[in-house]
């Protein structure tokens, strides 16, 4: 399956269908096919650019949506494939640094070789971020590290 990192992969649409199925979900798909779309160590590279901007985008959601702090956080669920994975870990790292937020939960698949360290991972196949409080209580049961 080609993967051109846009947001727009027949899986990504699928999943997010799926997602959406399952329950009231804010799905987010990220288009980063420029920064993808390159050598693969430049792409590498990249990953944390967009794991910061992704970072700073879910603190403007919290702070916009009159939530605030950790129990905001909490509700963000990121699901990378790839180097989606590692946007994710990027992500959470980053919000934690600057924000002193956590996500919720990160799942993360084929996290491309040992180059990079990710936050709370769950190893499984699938960027999109889920959002959903009735969801939350399913996030917490389920974590098995921080």
């Amino acid at each position: 399956m080609l993967e051109t990192g846009n947001g727009y992969d027949n899986w990504m649409i699928d999943l997010k269908n799926a997602l959406l199925d399952k329950g009231d979900f804010n799905v987010i798909l990220v288009d980063w096919s420029v920064g993808a779309n390159q050598d693969y160590g430049q792409s590498a590279g990249n990953t944390r650019l967009n794991g910061a901007i992704i970072a700073n985008f879910i603190n403007f959601l919290i702070y916009h949506s009159g939530n605030s702090g950790q129990s905001a956080a909490d509700k963000f669920y990121f699901i990378g494939f790839s180097f989606g994975a590692q946007i994710s870990g990027f992500a959470g790292r980053r919000l934690q640094e600057k924000y002193e937020m956590k996500l919720g939960r990160i799942t993360g698949k084929n996290h491309c070789l040992h180059l990079f360290i990710c936050l709370f991972t769950d190893m499984t196949h699938a960027l999109a971020a889920v959002h959903d409080s009735k969801y939350q209580g399913e996030l917490n049961s389920e974590r098995t590290s921080d």
